[in-house]
Formats: C-alpha cells, structure tokens, sequence
C-alpha cells in the first residue's frame, strides 16, 4: 500500500507541475503579446499625429486662401529668401499682409502690415510639419503640398474665384 499512495502522490505532483507549467506558459504568452500590441499601438498613434500635423496645415492655409479670395488678395512672394504666401487686406487705410510660410520644420504665420521687415521665424509657428511647399497654376489656383511621417507628399489644389494669384520676387 506504500508504495501505491507513492505512485498517487508523485503523479499529483507532476500534474501540478504541468499544470503549473501550462499556467506559467500561458502566462509568458500573454505578456509578450501585450508588449507587442503596445509597441504597435505606439508606432500607429506616431504616424497618425503626423499624418494629422500635415492634413491640418493644408486645410489651415486652404481655408485662409479662400478667405483671401479677393482681387489682389493673394500672391507668392520670397523674403529674405524664404517663400511666402502674402495674403493682402486693407483695414483704416492700410494695407496689411498675412505671411504663411515653412522655416525650420514649422509652418508660421506672420500679420503684419506692408513695410514690415521680415525676419525668417517671426509670427506665430502654426504646427510642426515635416515640410510645406506651394506653387501657382495656370487655371487660377495654387496647389498645396506637405510631407507625412513617411515623407510621402500629400497634396491638395485651391481654385480660386477672384485672386490672381502671382509670384513676385
């Protein structure tokens, strides 16, 4: 009969060890599997700001141009070597200028009026981009142009009504 209860009890213990092993298995799998789920969740959130940093800023400076959408309202123009899109309002007899332009990673935006002296980095940085371009088109509009996080160009084209949008050096 000893040796009968041995036999029991050593195969309730090596059941326990394997169950305790499947546990720890299961155990082992589930945290690597939850480090890897966040790590991907990391890198999507990421790209996703980015991603949203650089549709932002063309609808920002879509919606500026449309609101500028006035004979002599909207031009190209590079300052102090720094191209500019100059948006023109007259306000109590003056003329003033609203610059967007792309400086160092950052898309900004300066008001201020017409004899003004513009100093690459003034105004206000808008967002952190990883580049922002523009250029004028022969049909009356100006086309839009930022980098996502994989420096893949988006784009985007305004038709404008009333502006005649030039580049002036």
């Amino acid at each position: 009969m000893d040796n009968m209860q041995k036999s029991k009890r050593s195969r309730t213990v090596i059941q326990i060890l394997c169950t305790l092993s499947l546990f720890l298995l299961f155990a082992i799998c589930s945290l690597l599997l939850i480090s890897i789920s966040a790590s991907n969740y990391k890198g999507l959130l990421g790209d996703n700001n980015d991603n949203f940093n650089a549709n932002t800023s063309l609808r920002y400076v879509s919606t500026k141009l449309h609101s500028y959408d006035m004979t002599n309202g909207i031009n190209i123009e590079t300052i102090s070597g720094v191209k500019c899109i100059s948006l023109t309002q007259s306000s109590e007899n003056e003329i003033y200028n609203t610059l967007i332009y792309y400086h160092n990673g950052y898309l900004y935006e300066l008001y201020a009026s017409k004899d003004f002296d513009f100093q690459p980095g003034n105004g206000e940085k808008l967002m952190k981009v990883n580049n922002f371009s523009f250029d004028i088109l022969n049909n009356n509009a100006i086309a839009l142009h930022a980098d996502n996080a994989r420096s893949e160009k988006i784009s985007t084209v305004v038709y404008l009504r009333c502006a005649k949008p030039e580049e002036v050096r």
